[in-house]
């Protein structure tokens, strides 16, 4: 007769093997291939660049679908377009949030 003991604890180990191995093959799939995986990530279309408030409840926008950035009037109850700017195509495409976020402020 099989002891109940021993097969739990043989299942208990078995178990934590099996999520062991998924753990390290998540861990080396991350580790070697994570920008190779990261490739796959779409792209947001719409970003909010920069977002500077003038009063209570209202601000204004700039966000960049695509290569055009849009200065947007917002309020709670409207959007309205400001302005519409075309990108540059010289200007390089990866800016960071902060270089982003000079447009608005200087």
């Amino acid at each position: 007769m099989i002891d109940p003991l021993t097969s739990l604890l043989k299942m208990a180990a078995s178990l934590l093997v099996v999520i062991g191995l998924i753990g390290a093959t998540a861990y080396v799939a991350r580790r070697y291939f994570g920008e190779r995986l990261g490739m796959w990530r779409a792209q947001p279309v719409i970003q909010v660049l920069a977002r500077t408030h003038l009063g209570s409840r209202r601000e204004v926008a700039l966000v960049e679908v695509g290569n055009t950035c849009l200065v947007l009037g917002v309020t709670p109850t409207q959007i309205s377009m400001l302005a519409q700017v075309e990108r540059p195509s010289t200007a390089p495409a990866a800016a960071t949030h902060s270089e982003r976020r000079g447009v608005m402020t200087s």
